[in-house]
């Protein structure tokens, strides 16, 4: 959800709305969400910090409004469902025992199929259902965005292997080169 297209582009829009411009592509360049244990850490990539500041804080709040609307639609369809499972026991009671002894309030058969297809035929609900089920998870913006105070330096990693291997071609070579010169002198 934090990387959707729907947050993504209410991110973009809101961007736009305070000034700054942000294509599709430069969201895909430079945006990542990398998950550490239970957490997820945002990051956005800029030439200038306070605006990468900006772009997470607005980032970070649209993925909690996006994942606390999901949980909503969760919390419904819970209790959609379990609605629904009433009114088909109901159902079931009435067919399968007398009318009198059911446990159902008084509504004939016929009442309690148009709820049921009702219910379950509600365009609402289809978008509902389709939501994961967060209804036992618990979500918070843990910390706010900061700005680095000194460079932030991507492919590090990259870099010293790339060093080390030079330096230990150019090792290897100098070595061989000091006994090829030997061997021939």
């Amino acid at each position: 959800m934090i990387l959707s297209s729907v947050v993504l582009e209410q991110v973009r829009n809101e961007a736009t709305a305070a000034g700054q411009t942000l294509s599709e592509q430069e969201i895909a360049a430079n945006f990542s969400a990398d998950r550490q244990d239970t957490r997820w850490v945002l990051r956005v990539r800029n030439s200038d910090p306070q605006t990468a500041q900006k772009f997470v804080q607005i980032w970070s709040q649209d993925a909690i409004a996006a994942l606390s609307d999901l949980r909503k639609n969760a919390v419904t369809s819970v209790v959609v469902q379990s609605s629904l499972n009433s009114l088909v026991n109901c159902l079931q009671d009435k067919v399968v025992a007398d009318a009198s002894s059911a446990l159902c309030p008084e509504k004939d058969l016929t009442e309690i199929k148009k709820e049921i297809d009702a219910i379950a035929n509600a365009p609402k609900l289809q978008e509902v259902w389709n939501s994961l089920a967060l209804s036992h998870t618990s979500f918070e913006l843990s910390g706010e965005a900061s700005v680095p105070t000194s460079p932030v330096l991507y492919g590090r990693n990259i870099s010293v292997l790339a060093g080390a291997l030079i330096g230990l071609l150019l090792g290897v070579g100098l070595v061989n080169s000091a006994l090829f010169n030997k061997k021939t002198g």
